[in-house]
């Protein structure tokens, strides 16, 4: 049985914004009230630390896979650093030799999406497959029996974002093989509970941004993007900021925001850019990088994906569809395709209510349902507020991942629908802020282990709610 004390719906503030190897923090001016969320004008800070940021850990505490890791959520005790203490982060080596341990220890299946970063790296995709009698839509380990995708590491600088996955998906493993339940600070899971999650079929893509995630370990310099250096200009000043495309900004929804947005909107021009000296570059093209073409391909390889959560840092907020702007289920004509509104979208304090991004009136009470759950259920692990509500609460976004996850099946009909959320963890940005950090992405030592129990809770909502709609 789950227990999980109720939040109150908190309003939702703008995030602060990394820039040039530094990164801003917002303050409240005022708020602005449309529907049921508030909207908060950001004021900027820049700080340059000092905090008590959790170190990566050196070597591998895995062994080459020979040692499988465990989580927060089991009862063990633990018996050396990597069971359950989270003293250290995983670097990139560990997180796969965590995947191999766990393909050792349990069989899951893992496999290289095909296309190479711009450094050349191959990152690694984790398969969890459901057991016989609980697939509605393929045998057990074919790609169609896949349900769920947990995706982490987009942006370089989301530090623990990948540790959550390993060891959310380690407890929830364990836990099925021996029979018992999981227990997040209030929170608890029963043996039947950890049986329905684990039974839902879920990929998991722990690295998917691999050298920005690299690149901002080894330079502490809050790396946003990837590495491609075809963006790089010749100028002395700007050669090392102009490296590299912001994922989350590259794939193919409203990419070209010029047309999509009301750019005489400050936010418009804040949170989307088309030059390659922002941290927010959006690519030449959309799907230009090799990251997003690996998302692609998960999605055209495990076709009945119909839920996805990515695991950001920074924020405390679950967020879902829409990011072009506010959502509304009566106007279908207001939609990012239709030219007649271009130049019109992205005004989230329009009190006239211009314009409003369409979603089925289904899905968009199953979307804030389901994200309103997640906040509360997370609650109860340590009493600490998260916020929910769609992406365009914090302001317009273009060329998102969970808005292109979501919007597949309008533009394509045989394409799947994916219900999509992003859970956002670790600080609040006013706790970043008071913390003075070097990068507010970059977790508190303390906060941790509180931070993974979270996410666990987070990614096993998600999973039962999958597995009770697919019943």
């Amino acid at each position: 049985m789950r227990i999980a004390a109720l939040a109150g719906l908190v309003a939702i503030p703008l995030f602060g914004l990394a820039a040039n190897a530094s990164w801003l923090y917002p303050n409240t001016l005022k708020a602005v009230t449309r529907d049921d969320a508030k909207v908060e004008q950001p004021l900027r800070f820049n700080f340059t630390g000092p905090k008590d940021e959790a170190p990566i850990g050196k070597g591998d505490r895995f062994n080459g896979g020979t040692i499988f890791p465990l989580g927060a959520g089991t009862g063990i005790q633990p018996i050396n650093e990597t069971r359950p203490m989270f003293k250290t982060l995983l670097n990139h080596n560990e997180v796969v030799s965590a995947m191999l341990g766990l393909r050792a220890e349990y069989g899951i299946n893992l496999v290289h999406p095909p296309h190479r970063s711009a450094e050349g790296r191959s990152p690694v995709i984790g398969m969890i497959p459901c057991r016989d009698g609980h697939s509605t839509s393929g045998t057990c380990g074919s790609d169609d029996s896949y349900n769920v995708l947990f995706t982490a590491n987009m942006l370089g600088h989301d530090r623990s974002s990948s540790d959550a996955i390993i060891y959310f998906v380690s407890d929830l493993l364990y836990a099925r093989k021996h029979g018992l339940g999981l227990e997040y600070g209030n929170v608890t899971y029963s043996k039947r509970d950890v049986e329905r999650a684990a039974s839902v079929g879920i990929v998991f893509f722990p690295l998917v941004n691999l050298d920005g995630m690299v690149f901002d370990a080894e330079t502490n310099s809050c790396w946003r993007r990837n590495r491609n250096n075809a963006t790089l200009e010749d100028d002395e000043v700007w050669k090392h900021y102009s490296v590299g495309v912001d994922i989350n900004r590259n794939f193919d929804i409203a990419w070209d925001y010029e047309r999509i947005l009301d750019t005489s909107l400050r936010r418009a021009k804040r949170l989307n850019s088309d030059s390659p000296r922002n941290e927010l570059y959006r690519g030449d093209h959309p799907m230009s990088e090799p990251e997003t073409k690996n998302i692609a391909w998960v999605f055209a390889r495990f076709q009945r994906i119909s839920w996805l959560m990515d695991v950001r840092v920074l924020g405390r907020r679950v967020v879902h569809p829409w990011g072009i702007d506010l959502n509304q289920d009566t106007d279908t004509e207001q939609n990012w395709r239709n030219k007649d509104f271009d130049g019109k979208r992205g005004d989230v304090e329009d009190k006239d209510n211009v314009y409003g991004e369409y979603m089925d009136p289904f899905d968009k009470s199953l979307h804030r349902n389901v994200s309103r759950l997640i906040r509360d259920e997370v609650y109860g692990v340590a009493g600490r507020n998260h916020s929910a509500g769609e992406t365009a609460y914090l302001g317009p976004h273009t060329g998102t991942f969970i808005d292109w996850a979501y919007s597949r099946h309008i533009v394509s009909p045989n394409a799947e629908k994916v219900f999509s959320f992003a859970f956002e963890f670790g600080d609040s940005d006013r706790e970043a802020r008071k913390n003075k950090a070097i990068c507010g992405y970059y977790p508190n030592k303390k906060a941790l282990n509180i931070n993974m129990k979270e996410t666990s809770v987070a990614f096993m909502t998600l999973l039962l709610e999958a597995s009770q709609r697919r019943s």
